[in-house]
């Protein structure tokens, strides 16, 4: 994850398209929705909530990919990681909370990353 983030970050740089989360997200999703991660994730020092983090957060050109950050969100979800609980305290619980204020958004994604929503 991180070196899909790193490369669009470059691509970004040099004023060239970042495709690179767009591609890995769903084949990448689909191996991590067969192992049970929750707790792993939330007792450990994991780093693929840092790794969502990163891809989540905004860049110098806005958003990434809406497929990436519908599909992250649904990952997300289906941890059952609770906001107030396990994410208000690291990267990102952060990220999320400034992707629900961001008016790029979506209502439908904003929804999905509101506490309690």
């Amino acid at each position: 994850m991180h070196d899909a983030a790193e490369a669009d970050h470059a691509a970004i740089n040099q004023n060239e398209p970042a495709f690179e989360k767009l591609r890995a997200c769903a084949p990448l999703l689909e191996r991590l929705r067969n192992f049970d991660l929750r707790d792993f994730l939330l007792e450990h020092d994991v780093k693929l909530l840092e790794a969502c983090a990163q891809w989540l957060r905004p860049g110098a050109s806005g958003l990434c990919a809406l497929s990436v950050r519908s599909a992250l969100y649904d990952f997300i979800d289906d941890l059952d990681i609770e906001m107030e609980r396990d994410l208000s305290h690291n990267e990102l619980g952060r990220v999320l909370m400034a992707l629900r204020k961001n008016p790029q958004e979506t209502d439908g994604n904003k929804r999905k990353i509101t506490v309690g929503g």
